[in-house]
């Protein structure tokens, strides 16, 4: 009996023991991928890295000068970034229609395309009025903050505001 009880002893020892084994690899694989997927030294492209950069964030600031009649840009920043637009660019068919319009133009000057631009001087709230239906408040500006995504295309050097053809400021693509 008591062999058979030093037996039972000794398989526990070796049942924890194993376990015990198995539990410290298991620990070691995780530990050994957790470096793998984190560690940041290795010489691989980031997916950031090998997508191309194809959306120009722009930011300007434009203001308008009712009594001269004048606009103008104060200031443009365009920055090349990574990534896709989700819609497309609406195609300005002729200013008339489009009062408000950007161009694309290469290193040279010549216009890649033209787009509609909405008045970034008119800004449109929707609201709930006092009788509890929704209305439109119409809101113009003198000044007006403008941030716009455009899709680059090869060779795009600069981009042009105008207002009636007329040049309120020039943005350059780096």
């Amino acid at each position: 009996m008591s062999k058979l009880k030093i037996n039972e002893t000794s398989n526990h020892c070796i049942r924890k023991t194993s376990l015990g084994i198995i539990v410290m690899l298991f620990m070691l694989l995780l530990v050994g991928c957790h470096r793998r997927i984190y560690d940041n030294s290795s010489s691989r492209p980031t997916e950031m890295e090998t997508k191309p950069r194809q959306i120009v964030f722009i930011s300007a600031e434009l203001e308008r000068d009712t009594l001269k009649a004048t606009y103008s840009m104060t200031q443009g920043n365009a920055e090349l970034l990574p990534g896709r637009l989700k819609k497309t660019e609406p195609l300005a068919a002729d200013n008339s229609s489009h009062p408000y319009t950007y161009e694309k133009l290469d290193a040279a000057g010549m216009v890649l395309s033209v787009h509609a631009l909405d008045d970034p001087f008119v800004m449109v709230v929707e609201t709930v009025g006092e009788n509890g239906m929704m209305q439109r408040v119409v809101s113009e500006r003198n000044h007006a903050q403008l941030f716009l995504r455009v899709a680059y295309v090869d060779g795009l050097a600069s981009i042009v505001f105008k207002r009636n053809g007329i040049v309120m400021g020039k943005v350059l693509v780096e």
